[in-house]
């Protein structure tokens, strides 16, 4: 399985291994509080909103496989993965980044948990 990492330098971004399209510096997403990771239900930051305070080795099921677009409101950077327990896909998204598509990333409507690391 191939594992994919970003790293958004604002303004420059160096992606391995996918398209930059859709990704962007979503500072200020409506509704993302300082702290933390928000997770949003359409494309564009849109639809509901659930943000999450710490890591979660399983989002719930009303989150789980809804994501389709995320903003890191966090201090750190952020392994997002498409299963739960932090398996599966990963992708890591560094503080201050949003995907408006994680259709991008292959990120689209499979998170499953996340977790906080040091860097990317």
């Amino acid at each position: 399985m191939k594992k994919v990492v970003a790293r958004v330098l604002l303004p420059m971004v160096v992606v391995v291994g996918v398209s930059v399209a859709g990704m962007r510096d979503a500072r200020g997403q409506q509704g993302c509080d300082s702290g933390a990771l928000c997770l949003y239900e359409n494309v564009g930051f849109g639809g509901q909103l659930w943000p999450f305070f710490s890591s979660s080795f399983y989002v719930g099921d009303d989150v789980n496989d809804r994501a389709s677009s995320v903003f890191n409101a966090t201090g750190m950077a952020i392994v997002l993965y498409s299963e739960p327990d932090f398996g599966g896909f990963s992708f890591c998204l560094d503080p201050g980044a949003g995907f408006g598509d994680l259709d991008v990333v292959g990120l689209n409507d499979v998170i499953s948990s996340f977790e906080a690391v040091g860097s990317c």
